[in-house]
């Protein structure tokens, strides 16, 4: 895949719960390493992380172009909306997703995906941040 797809394609695997989308995304030895120190190592691990944990919760997506994605009521409530800035900023085998988050109970952040991709362009290294309350 290349650099500048890798954002668009994470953001539409997130927001549809496509287990399949993050399968292919990530690289065989990747790590994922939460903003609360949490290391999912190993594709197994975060492709579970993901399929067990992260889709589990729902988010109404704010996207660039001005469409809104509100997940069908099902499973868990919505917990917040999610608001990516596109393009992102991609560097040789970086690349890097800012994420506004509003969470139900008022909270507001903002959320830095830092990507490193292998040479086949897969996701070697997920590094996600937890910015200051906004």
């Amino acid at each position: 895949m290349r650099p500048e797809d890798v954002a668009p394609e994470y953001l539409r695997c997130a927001r549809e719960h496509d287990a399949d989308g993050i399968a292919r995304l990530f690289a065989e030895d990747a790590v994922r390493i939460s903003f609360k120190g949490e290391v999912s190592d190993g594709h197994a691990a975060v492709l579970d992380w993901y399929v067990n944990r992260d889709f589990k919760q729902n988010y109404v997506w704010h996207m660039p172009d001005g469409s809104v994605h509100v997940p069908p009521p099902v499973g868990s409530p919505t917990v917040g909306t999610l608001t990516p800035s596109l393009p992102a900023i991609v560097d040789g085998n970086h690349v890097v997703i800012d994420i506004g988050v509003e969470l139900n109970d008022g909270s507001r952040h903002r959320a830095i995906d830092l990507f490193t991709l292998d040479e086949d362009g897969r996701v070697s290294r997920l590094l996600v941040y937890h910015g200051p309350a906004l």
